[in-house]
């Protein structure tokens, strides 16, 4: 069985650390496997370096007849017998190549738990595809919703690995930021796009440090807002208390210091960043949207708030910040539940989807 994956993504986010990942894990249990991507994307780099076969093409949206014919090719020479999709313009393209290569099945992972459009041509795009992997059971609901057979919505959830995490030092950012050893570090890590709402986390912060001054926050990632959030911060004075250090590659530093772990977005899939500070025994607050409610329980191995409600999000910081024995506790819980979505889990899933669909 040979697989060959699609990515059409430029930077390294969530759903390419879940790919390189994957890819990692199918080529070191002997699985012919090979990537598709773009020359300039950092995966391309991740994937060459760990001597995985890659090939790169423009993959110039869903419509790039030419990467098509490209990948086709490919398929044919090289027998693959699954072509697995990680992108909405991946989906495309794949559907493309299954056109023109009808033996191949198609594979597409869906990360995100948007509403898709129900026109007949992308409807048709969504009921070509063979399976479509959800990463959890909120977008199983939402495809259903959309009428696609329940059949082919398998749902393999994302995977995290802890050890990727070790030999970090505490205190290496601490000096960085000037951050003094007492304070209480509240931290995210997300795109800043309007799905991730850095919004409430910034004016969640401003509540808590209204009322506290031993905490700081830290906004990881980059994205068209984060100029906003920081002239937003330097406007409220709030130098020095929120720090929004851009994209960085090695989380590590950064979680190894976080005292508690907010997710503040609208939409999300799954959430991997926080399985991540899970998997380190983090505590964690987040908005109560999509798939976060199947891996936070309320009290047990984190905390919910409605999405966009600043309040209460600032009254769950507050509240955590208050009780050492109840955070020692949540983070307790959540290192349990991050250890059972493990990579490991995550690639076998995906190897018993593609065995499934063979069959």
């Amino acid at each position: 069985m040979r697989i060959l994956h699609i990515d059409t993504g430029l930077e390294w986010r969530g759903g390419q650390q879940q790919v390189a990942f994957l890819l990692s894990g199918l080529h070191c249990t002997g699985y012919g496997t090979a990537l598709v991507c773009k020359p300039d994307s950092q995966l391309f780099n991740h994937v060459r370096s760990r001597g995985i076969p890659s090939y790169t093409l423009p993959l110039i949206g869903q419509y790039d007849l030419h990467s098509v014919s490209k990948i086709a090719r490919l398929c044919r020479h090289g027998t693959f017998d699954i072509v697995h999709a990680h992108t909405s313009h991946a989906h495309g393209l794949g559907l493309w190549v299954k056109l023109l290569f009808p033996k191949v099945k198609l594979v597409v992972t869906r990360r995100v738990n948007f509403p898709i459009s129900t026109n007949w041509l992308n409807l048709y795009k969504y009921r070509k595809a063979d399976t479509i992997i959800c990463i959890s059971s909120a977008i199983r609901r939402t495809l259903r919703h959309a009428g696609l057979p329940p059949q082919n919505l398998p749902v393999v959830y994302s995977g995290v690995d802890p050890s990727r995490f070790m030999d970090i030092h505490r205190n290496d950012l601490s000096r960085h930021y000037n951050i003094a050893p007492y304070q209480f570090v509240v931290g995210t890590i997300a795109s800043f796009r309007v799905e991730k709402d850095y919004g409430t986390f910034v004016r969640a912060a401003e509540i808590v440090l209204a009322q506290r001054s031993d905490v700081t926050f830290i906004g990881l990632g980059d994205g068209p807002e984060r100029r906003q959030m920081i002239k937003h911060a330097r406007k409220m004075n709030l130098e020095g208390k929120i720090h929004f250090p851009g994209f960085q590659k090695e989380l590590g530093p950064f979680l190894s210091r976080f005292d508690l772990y907010v997710a503040s977005s609208r939409h999300e899939g799954l959430g991997t960043s926080i399985l991540d500070a899970m998997s380190l025994g983090i505590p964690v607050v987040a908005s109560n949207t999509g798939g976060i409610p199947e891996i936070v329980n309320p009290g047990e191995s984190g905390m919910l708030f409605p999405p966009g409600n600043a309040e209460q999000l600032a009254k769950a910081i507050l509240y955590l910040m208050g009780d050492d024995q109840l955070r020692q506790e949540i983070g307790k819980n959540a290192r349990q539940v991050a250890a059972k979505l493990n990579v490991n889990r995550m690639v076998e899933g995906n190897i018993y989807v593609y065995h499934s669909l063979l069959k």
